[in-house]
């Protein structure tokens, strides 16, 4: 994203929910398979509805790679296998 106020940042990914229910729901993050533990934010809101929706964003501090794959994997009771979002970057 273009778009943000801190210069050392490289890159922000996001990776957003579809409404769910109960609760309880992990995401996990992965920079070419090594699981990423640092500058994750995640966010869970209740909808009108009463049911969940949530987003996780990582922030890349250092320059991208030419085919560096990152993984989003969410985890929820309601999903029998984690679901999982593949991004991978050409430059």
């Amino acid at each position: 994203s273009g778009k943000n106020n801190n210069p050392s940042v490289f890159l922000t990914i996001v990776c957003e929910t579809a409404a769910f229910y109960p609760e309880n729901l992990t995401f996990t993050w992965f920079k070419n398979g090594t699981e990423i533990t640092t500058g994750i934010h995640t966010i869970k809101r209740q909808n009108t509805e009463g049911l969940f929706e949530a987003s996780s964003s990582v922030e890349e501090t250092q320059s991208v790679q030419n085919g560096t794959v990152y993984i989003c994997r969410v985890s929820h009771i309601s999903l029998q296998t984690p679901g999982i979002s593949n991004l991978s970057f050409t430059i």
